[in-house]
């Protein structure tokens, strides 16, 4: 009787992991798990796809020239920008509830100019501060050298 338990023990393993049994097991379970990934590639590749072409659909070009030109802050958290695309300037409010467009100063302003001599205007003031302070300096040095001997 062990005889036969053994043969039969034998034999049902051997047709357990026979290599027609175990190959269309897993054969079939790694050909799903292949269609699946190319499924999910493809779906990514097509959305990255879809993504590009609402980008460039909003009118958005990569090629955009977008320049801020000056910055005024009114207060910490709300600045005034003129910003100039394309050519053409625009005067825009930035604050904690946006941005908002104040007006289009087109492209020749009296507002650009304005600023840049504002901007001439203190850098010739701080020359003079130094220059003052180096003369000042120079007095005290002088004064120092009548006390001292």
């Amino acid at each position: 009787m062990v005889g036969a338990v053994n043969a039969l023990n034998q034999v049902s393993a051997n047709w357990l992991y026979t290599p027609n049994n175990v190959g269309s097991d897993l054969g079939g379970s790694s050909w799903s798990v292949l269609w699946a990934t190319i499924l999910v590639l493809a779906l990514i590749i097509i959305g990255i796809g879809l993504f590009r072409w609402i980008v460039n659909k909003s009118g958005i070009e990569s090629g955009a020239s977008i320049r801020v030109l000056h910055r005024f802050y009114v207060s910490p958290k709300v600045l005034l920008l003129i910003v100039e695309v394309e050519g053409k300037r625009l005067l825009l409010g930035v604050g904690d509830s946006g941005v908002t467009l104040i007006c289009d100063l087109g492209k020749n302003n009296k507002f650009h100019q304005v600023m840049q001599e504002i901007h001439k205007e203190k850098s010739e003031q701080e020359d003079l501060v130094k220059e003052l302070e180096t003369q000042v300096e120079e007095l005290k040095s002088a004064i120092r050298k009548r006390i001292n001997g």
